[in-house]
């Protein structure tokens, strides 16, 4: 099979230049997204040492050898500078620089000018090395679920073998000398195996930033804005998913609801500013009492639960009455203001494969309920037990 070398070489310069252009463009509806500007400008930039390598035996030498692949270097460290931008961690130029410098100092030499073989290699290598390093920067970061890091690592892993496979072959086989060189299947696998991986990495890159935009808004959405606990809605489905969790291993659990009392007058007294910053000293409070592995969320206005896997009864109670105690002693001063907070706190307990959250979360509830009767500022609790309640219509 022949291959025509100019027509390949024009598709991958086409290629490059179109899945740039789209990737520039995409970034411009999503600033946030910057490692797509500087992905796509890498596809830009080797779109423009291909049409420079085309000029072979029409222009110099520096124009048609030196410049292309010192361009292919930037654009090899400027798709690793996108790996690290994608990750949020500084960019490096020193070694963003490192492998331009390389050829360049590489091209001074005169023999080293002179051997397809040694270009080949070296900029082969260089290539290699920014590769690995920018799968190396994405998965570094797979505990945060994208499903598209795993095919991009793999396509980066793969244009970083097969361009030091390329180095090898170029070590031990004579290469062509001049335009010779162009005629060879050499080229062709030159050109079509980057213009896939052009197209590979941008696609992928789009759905990176696709899937990173969801996880945000997922976050976003399982976060109270004002205090920075779970959401409502988090809180329920986490919820009811770590307590059916708990019994299927035959571990107790424990949910309080926590209500801050008279919050309403607060609000009343001093304006809705001074409320809002009331709960979020109260939920920084609660956090630091509670385990790191406890589900803690805002359910309600004032209202909070937090749900403690492996907790019975008696342990339950202990961890309501600090976060009873510790809001009691709660210094909590704005400006001029000076306030005495309080919270109420109903705790229910479940243990057994047939009880149910939403059950807890009503028993919760009617213990609430006794404390705030009971004169507020104090704990009551209620046990579910295994069989289920029967459920109001």
């Amino acid at each position: 099979m022949s291959f025509d070398p100019a027509t390949l070489m024009t598709l991958t310069a086409l290629t490059a230049a179109t899945v740039g252009a789209l990737l520039v463009f995409a970034w411009a509806q999503n600033r946030s997204h910057r490692a797509l500007a500087m992905w796509g400008g890498a596809d830009l930039g080797g779109a423009v040492a291909t049409a420079l390598l085309m000029t072979r035996n029409h222009t110099p030498d520096f124009v048609s050898i030196t410049l292309p692949f010192g361009i292919i270097a930037v654009t090899y460290a400027v798709i690793w500078a996108a790996g690290r931008a994608f990750a949020d961690r500084p960019l490096q130029p020193t070694w963003m620089a490192a492998g331009a410098l390389v050829w360049l100092l590489a091209c001074a030499s005169p023999a080293f000018f002179a051997s397809t073989q040694a270009r080949v290699t070296l900029i082969s290598a260089i290539g290699a090395t920014y590769m690995l390093a920018t799968a190396c920067e994405l998965w570094r970061d797979r505990g945060e679920h994208l499903p598209s890091r795993y095919p991009i690592v793999g396509c980066l892993v793969l244009h970083a073998g097969l361009l030091l496979a390329r180095a090898g072959v170029a070590a031990v086989w004579t290469l062509p000398q001049g335009s010779e060189v162009l005629m060879t299947p050499w080229v062709a696998l030159m050109s079509i195996e980057p213009t896939i991986m052009v197209i590979a990495g941008g696609f992928l890159q789009l759905s990176l930033a696709k899937e990173r935009s969801e996880l945000v808004q997922r976050r976003a959405a399982a976060t109270d804005e004002l205090t920075g606990v779970a959401s409502r809605r988090a809180f329920l489905e986490e919820g009811e998913r770590r307590l059916n969790a708990a019994l299927r291993q035959g571990l107790p659990a424990a949910l309080l609801l926590l209500d801050l009392d008279h919050f309403k007058q607060i609000n009343d007294s001093h304006g809705h500013h001074m409320g809002d910053r009331v709960l979020q000293a109260f939920a920084r409070r609660a956090v630091e009492i509670l385990r790191p592995g406890d589900l803690f969320g805002r359910v309600g206005g004032e209202e909070f639960g937090a749900l403690l896997s492996n907790t019975g009864p008696e342990a339950a109670l202990r961890v309501a009455e600090r976060l009873r105690q510790a809001v009691e002693d709660l210094d909590f001063s704005e400006g001029d203001v000076e306030l005495r907070l309080s919270v109420s706190v109903g705790v229910a307990t479940a243990s057994g494969p047939s009880c149910d959250f939403g059950d807890l979360l009503r028993q919760a509830d009617h213990a609430l309920y006794g404390a705030k009767s009971a004169g507020r500022n104090c704990v009551q609790q209620r046990k579910l037990h295994a069989a289920p309640l029967l459920r109001a219509v």
